[in-house]
């Protein structure tokens, strides 16, 4: 069947390892390239449909009769993600949002919390449950003796990594708080996008990241070490830095869903994360520390834990609980919902 996604393929590899197993057709277009042979559209991100960019009022007006054409033909689904756009969130994008959470059909949601709550708010749309995938076609997991070598890291290091783009200050004082906690001297802390350039040359054992083909990543240096870069890392660059690491920590404030807690599983890390949204059920399920991202001592509490976990060395991720993550099988879900609405059910 082919599905309808009016927005340009970038490099979220969430779509690729669906796509990988899928037996639907996903056609990433520009929105006015619809027509009517398409039975679903699915929206993701709101934003995307205008290629992550400012939009007018006259071409959110455009999109507006677009959208309501689609509804004569297709059925809408909206696979929430966020509740509203990390950085930029204007008049424009509120009317967006309300465009396509009042007027979809079915919702996907990627945890319980979020189902719960827009079932409660939108009665008249049906809400299914589709896991997030793991990463597991995307990226190619080292042996972590290998990729320390790589990157000149010390075998006996404890390794922090905060992947992702940090998005704002608070974010980015969150990481040094949880690292900060740790006693640990030959601790390094590891944050591939942080956020802005400024004043982070200042920290001590600061060095910035280099192209690891050119220059090794890491120095040796006088403990603590930081190790921060200003801007997305290829695939294999992340790879090694994953494999690398120990505790994968997550810095999100009031956010609904992240990316790096599949990214951690994939690695099989230990994983200390926000009690947010749906994060918060993922990292329960598999029995992680969580914390209150707007405490300071409940997250040098939850790294410190993590820290104490990985020690004892009797953490194991629940393996059947996992299974649901696989991108295999979150195909085959999506797939059999695909069906269900196609037949009207």
């Amino acid at each position: 069947m082919k599905i309808f996604l009016p927005f340009p393929k970038d490099a979220n590899n969430y779509f690729d390892e669906i796509i990988k197993y899928s037996a639907s057709e996903f056609v990433f277009d520009h929105y006015l390239n619809y027509d009517s042979s398409f039975e679903i559209v699915n929206i993701h991100w709101p934003e995307s449909i205008f290629n992550w960019k400012s939009f007018s009022l006259e071409e959110l007006n455009n999109f507006e009769r677009a959208f309501l054409y689609w509804k004569k033909h297709s059925k809408i689904i909206y696979t929430v993600h966020n509740l509203k756009p990390h950085s930029e969130y204007n008049i424009n994008h509120k009317r967006l949002y309300k465009l396509v959470t009042e007027n979809a059909d079915v919702f996907i949601h990627l945890g319980e919390y979020s189902k719960e709550m827009f079932e409660k708010q939108y009665t008249n749309a049906v809400h299914y449950l589709v896991r997030h995938p793991l990463y597991i076609n995307s990226f190619s997991v080292f042996n972590e003796y290998e990729a320390r070598n790589l990157l000149k890291i010390e075998s006996d290091a404890l390794v922090i990594i905060a992947p992702g783009r940090i998005r704002n200050k608070a974010e980015k004082k969150m990481i040094m708080t949880a690292f900060g906690a740790i006693r640990n001297k030959k601790k390094i802390l590891i944050v591939p996008n942080m956020y802005k350039k400024n004043i982070w040359n200042k920290l001590p054992g600061y060095y910035k990241f280099k192209k690891i083909f050119s220059r090794p990543i890491l120095k040796k240096s006088i403990d603590p070490k930081f190790f921060f870069r200003n801007e997305y890392q290829s695939h294999l660059e992340l790879a090694l830095m994953m494999s690398a690491a120990d505790i994968v920590f997550v810095p999100r404030i009031e956010i609904l869903n992240s990316g790096n807690i599949f990214l951690g599983l994939t690695y099989g890390k230990m994983i200390v994360g926000p009690d947010q949204g749906n994060i918060k059920e993922h990292l329960e399920m598999f029995d992680f520390p969580i914390f209150n991202p707007h405490s300071p001592k409940s997250v040098k509490k939850a790294i410190i834990e993590g820290v104490k976990m990985l020690e004892k060395k009797n953490h194991k991720i629940n393996s059947i609980a996992l299974e649901a993550f696989y991108p295999n099988n979150v195909a085959a879900q999506f797939d059999n919902l695909i069906k269900k609405i196609a037949s009207g059910i």
